[in-house]
């Protein structure tokens, strides 16, 4: 019981504050979560340093708690709101995120790649309501075409492009 208690108050901790970070986005798939997703999903990767040091993570991702709840993310005057379904393996921050191409192209151009001092916060309420059965979000505008590709080439992409 006691361990719990100390859950939650971490989990409250860690929604209660705003996060900053860097922001890509990616090609989704299957994720960490276990969830299936397109390019259309209003959904994010979280950094894997953040995902698996979630309190109450464990070796099964898909039971992770950061797994479906929303999270808010602002860069500038823009913002979007997205479900967790998956871990970003390629995010070196601990708050950085990689957004679905849908969900990027809310926050910029996705001609720019990649995006800094994105502050975002996890929606406490979420997590009262661990496993939906849809992965997306109410989202704030109307979704465009995709970008094809996988994280990793879209990353790669980013970087040959800034040096």
């Amino acid at each position: 019981m006691l361990l719990r208690v100390v859950v939650v108050v971490f989990v409250f901790i860690l929604t209660a504050h705003a996060n900053t970070g860097e922001a890509t986005f990616f090609t989704p798939g299957l994720g960490a979560c276990g969830v299936e997703n397109t390019t259309n999903d209003f959904i994010v990767a979280v950094s894997a340093e953040f995902f698996d040091s979630f309190p109450g993570a464990t070796t099964n991702p898909n039971s992770n708690p950061i797994c479906n709840p929303r999270l808010t993310a602002h860069s500038g005057n823009a913002s979007v709101i997205v479900t967790v379904t998956d871990r970003c393996a390629g995010c070196e921050g601990q708050f950085d995120l990689d957004l679905s191409p849908v969900a990027f192209e809310q926050l910029a151009d996705p001609s720019i790649g990649r995006l800094f001092n994105v502050e975002w916060s996890l929606d406490s309420a979420g997590f009262t309501q661990r496993r939906s059965t849809s992965a997306n979000p109410v989202h704030v505008m109307s979704t465009r075409a995709s970008t094809p590709g996988t994280a990793v080439e879209h990353r790669m992409l980013r970087r040959r492009r800034e040096a």
